[in-house]
Order: structure tokens, then C-alpha cells, then sequence
């Protein structure tokens, strides 16, 4: 198979933002972008959410209205990682310690210009975080 066919989305991330079309842009900007850095991540689509793996999951995606919040005219795609400590940057919109030394963080993005080298570099230590051999979580 082509390897430019396997970083294309497949219909089922696509179908996931029925209803929120406004939102698909932010998330092929960030898919790329996470493919770009981890090509051999694996996407994985659920009811509510869109996870990347590779092989734990480093970084999930979900939108409100897929949790039944959304509010006419506020369409908003939420990007969630992992840290084992409280990040601070004005990115994050929510952080929670769902466990012991794995605080888990929200950021609300609704433009693709959203997707910054910031939110990234985020990204790229949750996927170190989640991936290392000592971590279990």
C-alpha cells in the first residue's frame, strides 16, 4: 500500500465530525501534524472520542457535541494529553489528576490556526511521557 494513503484519514475520523464540519479543518491540521512527528501512530475512533496511539494513548480528541453540551454557534474541538505533573500554559482550558502522577489536560481549539508549536511540543512530551518503558499508565 501506498504510505501516503496510510496517513490519509479514514472515513470513520472523517464521519466523527458530522454535524461539526467547522471543526474538521482543526483536526486535520493537528492529525497531520501528529503524523508528521509519529508516523507510526495508530488513530482510533470511538463514539466519543479519537485517540492516537503508538502504542499507548498519548493524545485523544473530542468535541462537545459528542458529550451533548454543545451550544448553538460555539463549535469546539477539545485536545487532551498527558503529564505526570500540572502543566501551566494559557493553553490549557482544564487539567484533572485522574491518577497519581498522571494529570491529564485540556485544550479548546476552534480555528486550525489553533494548532501552534506550543500545543504541539505538549503533545510531543505526552507522547513521551505515555510511551516510556517505566510508565505504566
Amino acid at each position: 500500500m501506498d504510505s501516503t494513503m496510510v496517513n490519509e484519514p479514514a472515513w470513520d475520523e472523517l464521519l466523527f465530525f458530522a454535524g461539526e464540519g467547522e471543526l474538521l479543518p482543526c483536526y486535520l491540521k493537528l492529525r497531520a501534524e501528529i503524523m508528521a512527528l509519529f508516523p507510526k501512530s495508530e488513530v482510533v475512533v470511538h463514539k466519543s472520542q479519537i485517540s492516537f496511539r503508538c502504542p499507548r494513548p498519548y493524545t485523544w480528541i473530542w468535541t462537545l457535541a459528542k458529550h451533548g453540551s454543545r451550544k448553538a454557534g460555539s463549535p469546539m474541538m477539545l485536545i487532551a494529553f498527558a503529564a505526570p505533573y500540572p502543566v501551566e500554559s494559557p493553553l490549557i482550558h482544564a487539567r484533572t489528576e485522574p491518577y497519581p502522577g498522571r494529570w491529564t489536560h485540556h485544550v479548546a481549539v476552534r480555528k486550525a490556526e489553533n494548532i501552534t508549536p506550543e500545543l504541539m511540543k505538549l503533545i510531543q512530551a505526552s507522547y513521551a511521557f505515555r510511551n516510556t518503558t517505566t510508565n505504566k499508565g
